[in-house]
Formats: structure tokens, sequence, C-alpha cells
């Protein structure tokens, strides 16, 4: 529902300026791409040390079992002895980006929102209309997901045959 929200790009058109002297501030008072870049680095490092993990574990020979009946595993190659170090290299990666994240958040955007919010409410009406704005962008976003939800309703009735 990007860019559906006349109320935001009005916000964004009053007050945007605003936060042009704040570097973690988006000009709707969110987190700027600085901040939330490292957030989003997070997830894919972690989703490829996942992926990275799983390719370097061997698969169990079922042919030949131990004195407890259990499958033998067969011992790492060397490519997947690569990619286990790698895995464990991209999640280090994937815990500094959400540390690094963090610290921007706190040390970084908590300031500039506060120094930002005091220089908003110094207009007139400010503050009433990002509150406005986040309500209006509330709304949507809780239509969005009765919407959403309707659909997969609906599907999951078609699914379903009535015998009776």
């Amino acid at each position: 529902m990007f860019g559906s929200n006349p109320v935001k790009m009005r916000f964004i058109q009053d007050y945007g300026k605003l936060s042009v002297p704040f570097s973690c501030v988006s000009s709707t008072g969110s987190p700027s791409l600085k901040v939330n870049l490292h957030l989003v680095l997070f997830f894919i490092c972690l989703i490829g040390a996942i992926i990275l993990f799983v390719l370097s574990n061997p698969k169990k020979n079922l042919d030949k079992l131990d004195e407890n009946g259990k499958p033998i595993k067969i011992p790492r190659t060397k490519t997947q002895q690569t990619l286990f170090v790698i895995s464990i290299i991209v999640l280090a990666i994937s815990f500094l980006n959400i540390g690094y994240y963090g610290f921007l958040y706190f040390s970084c955007f908590n300031p500039q929102f506060r120094q930002w919010f005091t220089k908003l409410g110094d207009t007139s009406n400010g503050i009433t209309r990002y509150n406005e704005y986040r309500y209006n962008q509330a709304l949507l976003d809780e239509i969005s997901n009765l919407n959403f939800n309707r659909r997969n309703r609906s599907r999951r009735s078609r699914d379903y045959v009535r015998l009776f």
C-alpha cells in the first residue's frame, strides 16, 4: 500500500523538510534507510547462514548402522567444511549487523527523533498532523490485513467439499 495514503503524502509535503538535518530520521519520522539497512542485512545474512549450514551437513549413510542401530554419519568433505566455515562467518556478520542496528537505533535515531519531534511541535498543527498520519496508516494496514485474511478464508472454503 505504498503511496496510497494521501494523509501521509500531505504530511511529507508539509513537514518532510524538517527531517533534512537528521540523517537517521526519514521524512515521516521513522528510522531512515541508514538505520533500517542493517536490520535488512541481518535477516539476509541469517537466512544465508541457515542455508549454508544446511548445505554443509553431510548426509547419513542409511546402509551402515552402528552398534546402537543408528545410521553412521559420513564425515564432511572439503567443500562441506568450507561451506560450514562460511556459514559461521555469515552468521557472525548477521549478529554484527543486528548489534550495529541496535547501536544506531538507540544512539542515532532516538536522539534525532526527539529533536525532530520537538521541531515538529514548534510548527502549527505538526503533532496533530503526525498523529493523524500514524492513525490513518494503522487503519490502512488493518484494512489490508482484513482483505488478506478474507481472500485466504475464501480460498480455504473452496477447498472443502460438503457432502450433505
